[in-house]
């Protein structure tokens, strides 16, 4: 008689350790399932190259920025030759450019939906690569750039 309680007290007991087991098995499987998805959304955060980006700027990277984006658009907007229009447009075109200012990549990012002013925008940022090289301080390999263009029309009154 007491060997059958024993065995019955051994079994609850085994009971207990391998529900506590599973228990913990099924949390740590959990938790490791959201690792691998914290992981892999990491992963493609870091290595996804999303033309669409702006760089992030600190005010120390502004500092020679600022005249390497001065020089961009003066040079850009030199080669610009928008259609005659009656109405005032806005093209932003985003672009990629490596640390030597070859033009790696170029596409409209916002469309003025009329095809020639499109087509200028393209044609000044094709005909102004290859850019200066970017500045020394930049530790990338590349970057991209949005470029606004408007085309601002007076309203005769």
């Amino acid at each position: 008689m007491q060997y059958n309680a024993f065995m019955r007290k051994i079994e609850l007991l085994f009971l207990i350790i391998i529900t506590i087991l599973l228990g913990s098995l099924y949390t740590l499987i959990l938790q490791n399932e959201q690792n691998i998805k914290l992981a892999k959304d990491y992963v493609v955060s870091v290595f996804k190259k999303d033309i669409n980006k702006k760089p992030e700027q600190t005010s120390a990277q502004n500092s020679y920025w600022a005249p390497y984006m001065k020089n961009l658009e003066k040079t850009i907007k030199t080669n610009w030759n928008p259609p005659k229009s009656e109405a005032s447009k806005r093209v932003v075109v985003v672009f990629k450019i490596n640390k030597q200012g070859e033009l790696l990549a170029l596409k409209i990012l916002q469309s003025s939906n009329d095809e020639e002013a499109d087509k200028a925008a393209l044609k000044a940022v094709r005909i102004t690569s290859p850019f200066k090289p970017l500045p020394e301080q930049f530790e990338g390999r590349n970057i991209d750039i949005e470029f606004t263009f408007d085309y601002n029309v007076l309203s005769k009154k």
